[in-house]
């Protein structure tokens, strides 16, 4: 799906109209997905949380498996939602933060204009007739820059695992009933070996900063790589 993500501008936008829901589908080639740290214990329940590398920066990103092959998300071949948890940065769209402009460091909010839920047509309008941002565009926008600051936790939270040395290789074969066999690369997950011999010291340090409960649930949340194949049963046959 092709995009044109500007910043929202009463001059262009003036008109336009967002449907205010997740299309699901547009997520059909992304077999993982973002998530947040806040968000690892509803995330857990259903899906395997790892954690990825950049190819370009090297930094580990935390994300939701939603698909066993890259380039299919067993999730969203359809616009019917049938997970437990919706990660949010599936609700967000067709709205980022972005710059300004590319001189500015100001930010703003932005919108992908060739979205699917953009149009003259659609259901809620950005601006009212005296130009100023409606209650939904408010709404959005703050939902958008809450978001920015919980990506910035997860970013120090993935951090100070990795400073910690507290991620392994987690490489995986997956051999469904049907004898196929699929070799999961590229993904690490928590070492709870080497969590179990931080000392007591940094072990309440964590403990203290809330870090635990977001640790245990991205443990318990490879147990579900077993969900994830029983999906791909039911997709597949």
């Amino acid at each position: 799906m092709s995009e044109k993500i500007v910043p929202v501008d009463y001059s262009v936008h003036g008109k336009l109209k967002v449907d205010n829901k997740a299309l699901h589908k547009t997520y059909a080639g992304d077999h993982v997905i973002p998530v947040l740290v806040r968000e690892f214990v509803g995330v857990a329940a259903e899906f395997p949380i790892v954690f990825v590398r950049n190819e370009n920066t090297q930094q580990l990103h935390a994300v939701a498996m939603m698909g066993l092959t890259r380039g299919e998300n067993l999730y969203c071949q359809n616009d019917t939602w049938s997970g437990l948890y919706l990660p949010q940065s599936m609700r967000n769209a067709p709205f980022s933060i972005g710059r300004k402009d590319e001189q500015s460091e100001e930010l703003a909010v932005c919108i992908d204009e060739k979205h699917p839920l953009v149009g003259k047509d659609k259901e809620h309008a950005l601006f009212d007739e005296k130009g100023e941002q409606t209650e939904f565009l408010q709404a959005r926008a703050k939902s958008i820059a809450s978001y920015i600051n919980d990506t910035q936790q997860t970013i120090k939270f993935v951090q100070l695992l990795e400073q910690k040395s507290l991620f392994m290789p987690r490489d995986m074969q997956v051999k469904m009933k049907n004898g196929k066999e699929f070799n999961i690369n590229g993904i690490y997950g928590i070492d709870e070996e080497k969590l179990n011999q931080l000392s007591n010291e940094e072990f309440n340090e964590m403990r203290e900063q809330g870090l635990l409960a977001p640790i245990y649930a991205q443990l318990f949340s490879m147990q579900q790589i077993h969900r994830l194949t029983a999906r791909y049963m039911q997709v597949h046959g």
